[in-house]
């Protein structure tokens, strides 16, 4: 059943904000934003060997917070602690292009947005001594060919809290988890 916030007026396209303020992608998924002064815009996409990823951003205008929500479908089979550690590793070498080493991180199992879910915190360092939080919160459909991933950066200890409720306004419209 797709919920309130999903209903978007238009077939035409293939991504759509819809009047509640809900991304809603390809018939595939619909993520309302966190509250009515948040905005999504649709960040690129990207192709590597045999993964697509296709990114958007949804900003809390009062507040400069970004939440960064990447769509990610690949040839994987296998969603593990494994694999997350290989995610988090991979993610965190653009960081080092940006001038952030990964001094630790750590993964457990999550039911957000739900079952066999990963949340994940990145801590990074700078050759100047800051530290920055990456915290986020990763599902995969059942073949674990898609992958739906929300995570943002803070220089604070990250927010669960929102970090949850947002995530769990994730609704698949087609398949299941």
């Amino acid at each position: 059943m797709v919920g309130l916030f999903c209903k978007a007026n238009s077939s035409e396209r293939e991504v759509v904000i819809s009047e509640e303020n809900a991304l809603v992608y390809k018939g595939q998924f619909c993520l309302p934003a966190p509250g009515k002064n948040w905005q999504w815009r649709e960040g690129g996409f990207t192709q590597k060997v045999g993964v697509t990823h296709e990114a958007f951003f949804c900003t809390d205008l009062s507040t400069d917070l970004t939440f960064i929500f990447l769509w990610s479908k690949q040839k994987q089979t296998t969603f593990n602690e494994e694999f997350m550690g290989g995610f988090v590793r991979g993610y965190s070498q653009g960081m080092e292009g940006k001038g952030w080493k990964l001094a630790e991180f750590e993964i457990t199992p999550s039911n957000i947005p739900w079952e066999r879910s990963y949340r994940f915190v990145a801590e990074y360092t700078s050759a100047e001594g800051s530290r920055l939080s990456h915290a986020g919160l990763v599902g995969a459909c059942e073949d674990a060919t898609r992958l739906y991933t929300l995570m943002y950066h803070t220089f604070e200890a990250p927010d669960w809290k929102l970090i949850s409720d947002f995530a769990a306004g994730l609704e698949l419209l087609s398949g299941s988890p």
